[in-house]
């Protein structure tokens, strides 16, 4: 395996190499075979999916920065962050001492609650419900799916470029054709995506999100920061791990969301 990995190495520093001489490269340069790309992008894969399988629990305490189109300037909250795989979180925001809000997902159903207001959000929801008002902006929807590259690759064909001499993972819908891109992942040299560019129909990013300095526990890598972009909204949304832990016994009760008393309900669907 590790002769393998080696091997495998080699061959990412070779086409980062070529890809970034292939302007000056002699007209008899051997270039890199498609099989090679095959080779390389079944490894990447390989390793994301293994990663992505050891995070079964995330427990942290992160800095939130939150901006859009109705803010004059960015929000900075303090969070306490709770995920359990695959998709269920937990965060509660705070600046000071007063709770901004505490968003609730165990997998099927969302609650976002905001005491000043006395108002809870919830029902289903998809990839472009917003929450948009008291003083927040981003679609929730990605911030549950940032540790699910599984299901990115299910059901979807990939293959591998270079782009300005890095690597990029091409995630295409095989039943709309080669030519219809799903997402972009760039990838640096340790396997991590740097990079995930989200598409529409219409080939524009919807959603951009960058992962930065990763580190390592309990045998998983994770980003100590992930900012998440909506260019079409003008909207981020920023967070920056202060301390985290991997895999630590989290309580089902963490996300069991409790209806304070004489709070109004509201249907998620206002969002849009």
């Amino acid at each position: 395996m590790y002769k393998r990995h080696l091997k495998l190495t080699s061959l990412l520093i070779s086409i980062i190499y070529f890809a970034g001489c292939a302007s000056h490269m002699p007209a008899t340069q051997k270039k890199l075979s498609e099989a090679d790309y095959l080779l390389l992008a079944n490894e990447i894969k390989t390793s994301l999916l293994e990663n992505e399988s050891k995070i079964k629990t995330i427990k942290g305490n992160a800095a939130i920065e939150v901006k859009s189109n109705a803010m004059q300037s960015a929000l900075r909250l303090n969070s306490i962050i709770r995920f359990k795989r695959p998709d269920i979180m937990r965060i509660i925001t705070s600046k000071l001492s007063f709770t901004i809000f505490d968003l609730t997902f165990n997998g099927k159903d969302l609650w976002f609650y905001v005491p000043s207001e006395k108002k809870v959000f919830t029902g289903a929801f998809d990839e472009t419900s917003k929450i948009n008002g008291f003083g927040v902006s981003f679609k929730p929807y990605n911030l549950f799916n940032i540790f699910n590259y599984n299901s990115l690759f299910k059901d979807n064909d990939f293959f591998l470029e270079t782009d300005n001499g890095l690597l990029v993972m091409r995630i295409v819908d095989p039943l709309k054709g080669s030519n219809h891109l799903l997402a972009n992942l760039y990838i640096d040299q340790s396997y991590n995506v740097m990079k995930y560019e989200m598409f529409d129909d219409n080939k524009i990013v919807k959603t951009l999100i960058t992962f930065k300095y990763y580190t390592e526990l309990e045998g998983c890598r994770l980003p100590k920061v992930i900012e998440i972009m909506w260019p079409q909204d003008n909207a981020f949304f920023n967070l920056t791990f202060r301390s985290f832990a991997v895999n630590q016994t989290l309580s089902d009760k963490i996300f069991n969301f409790s209806l304070p008393e004489h709070t109004e309900v509201v249907p998620v669907s206002n969002w849009h």
